[in-house]
């Protein structure tokens, strides 16, 4: 890939690609049928996620990761955390949105914001076409950004974090 080079045009367009999918998969029959979807937002959450009785978790709270768009840990989270929010409005009072959102903002925004912070490095280094300074980061973290893709560690510092993955309890 030389300074001259493009990127090929895709001919076929998304949904061309899609019903060429579906037909190689042996879903013909689905292949005139028009695609729905939403776009899953990487890392633009909502930042109070809650009204009244209602809490939003996972996808529809915006809650995914913003380098991959990897929804299950933070569905997961977020369900764990809004469930300790209810708990503690149904045996202590507590108010509901408050309790979550403020268990939101210490237990997974700031993990969050790193993330997006990383993402906007790694991909502004990739559209500017500007691999080595990427290369030498990944080379200097050694395996850390690859463990906090997976989970094992947190996005802030690239250290382990009890608190991204303990019980609130």
């Amino acid at each position: 890939m030389g300074p001259g080079w493009k990127r090929p045009k895709n001919e076929k367009g998304l949904r061309g690609l899609f019903q060429e999918f579906l037909k190689t998969i042996g879903f013909s029959a689905f292949a005139d049928r028009r695609p729905a979807g939403f776009m899953v937002p990487l890392g633009n959450y909502i930042p109070s996620p809650a009204h009244e009785g209602t809490v939003l978790i996972g996808d529809a709270g915006g809650f995914a990761g913003p380098i991959l768009g990897e929804g299950i840990f933070y569905a997961h989270r977020t369900a764990e955390l809004a469930a300790h929010a209810v708990e503690r409005h149904l045996t202590c009072a507590a108010p509901l949105a408050e309790t979550y959102t403020t268990l939101l903002r210490h237990r997974l925004i700031p993990e969050l914001r790193a993330e997006r912070v990383l993402r906007d490095f790694v991909y502004g280094c990739l559209d500017a076409r500007m691999q080595v300074p990427l290369a030498a980061f990944m080379r200097a973290t050694n395996t850390r950004v690859i463990d906090a893709v997976q989970g094992s560690r947190s996005f802030r510092g690239f250290w382990r974090d009890n608190d991204l993955h303990s019980a609130v309890w």
